[in-house]
């Protein structure tokens, strides 16, 4: 759900340069319990993933789409 939610991005990423994404957006409680819950875009934890990809972006880091973490599957 940290990855879904862009909180682990967001947070990888302050400990690498502090302050880099200076907002995160907390985890709503019904999302925990459900992993599979509405899209990611309608999410307010979406501005995490939003300020995630800002903030590679103007590193020249390499990007992918918001929905990608809608696929991601873990074994």
């Amino acid at each position: 759900m940290g990855l879904r939610s862009g909180l682990i991005l967001c947070c990888a990423l302050n400990k690498t340069e502090l302050g880099v994404v200076p907002k995160l957006v907390g985890i709503p409680v019904d999302s925990v319990t459900t992993p599979d819950g509405p899209p990611l875009s309608s999410s307010p934890c979406y501005e995490n993933i939003t300020n995630f990809m800002l903030a590679i972006e103007k590193r020249g880091l390499p990007t992918f789409e918001g929905s990608d973490l809608e696929h991601v599957k873990v074994n």
